[in-house]
């Protein structure tokens, strides 16, 4: 099982007196950090759990919108370096899916079918857009627990792979049954072979 954990939690310590993150929280914000990366955050919002990659990022933007806190039906992708003037682009992309949404069990998968309609702009003044379809498998793996800053939470590892015309990635998440939350820990890029890890070492409530 320890296999499974690679690349999803870094072990954290934490204080004696630790303060475990809730479902509760979500309600204003739970901020978590990964190895290698800026602190992200996930907050409730209108039937979602909203996760920003780039939270503590200036002028980067990597926002998704999570049904059951896994199951993705939006996008914002924005870029504009503070450092460089004039160069700045915004992708934002909806997802709607065939079925319905099982609850995130383990030792379950599910299977379906993405449509996505994607609209882009930047600055070269010229908008675009368009649409994708993708083939995607969820895959639910068997409930393991992690520490993160002196608490012990439950995880659930998930694998959820994209094959389009012109991709196939697997994206590896760690998801808090507790909390409703998944947080995406690793990408494999199957046409390349490339692999983009970056596990959770911290976990707490926004002040």
């Amino acid at each position: 099982m320890r296999w499974l954990l690679a690349g999803l939690i870094m072990l954290a310590g934490g204080p004696l007196a630790a303060q475990c993150v809730t479902q509760a929280d979500l309600a204003r914000g739970v901020l978590f950090d990964r190895q290698g990366d800026v602190t992200g955050r996930a907050i409730a919002a209108e039937g979602v759990v909203r996760v920003d990659y780039d939270y503590g990022a200036q002028g980067y933007t990597d926002r998704r919108d999570m049904v059951q806190g896994v199951y993705e039906t939006a996008r914002l992708a924005e870029s504009a370096p503070p450092d460089v003037i004039g160069l700045w682009s915004s992708r934002t992309t909806a997802i709607t899916w065939q079925g319905r949404f099982p609850p995130p069990t383990p030792g379950t998968g599910w299977q379906s079918t993405a449509n996505t309609r994607w609209e882009m702009s930047d600055f070269s003044g010229v908008p675009q857009r368009g649409r994708e379809r993708f083939s995607v498998s969820y895959t639910f793996l068997a409930q393991t627990e992690a520490r993160l800053g002196g608490c012990t939470y439950a995880v659930i590892p998930v694998e959820v792979r994209w094959r389009g015309r012109d991709s196939d990635q697997t994206h590896r998440h760690a998801y808090f049954p507790a909390l409703g939350l998944a947080i995406e820990t690793q990408v494999t890029y199957h046409l390349t072979g490339n692999v983009s890890t970056h596990g959770i070492t911290g976990l707490r409530a926004a002040p």
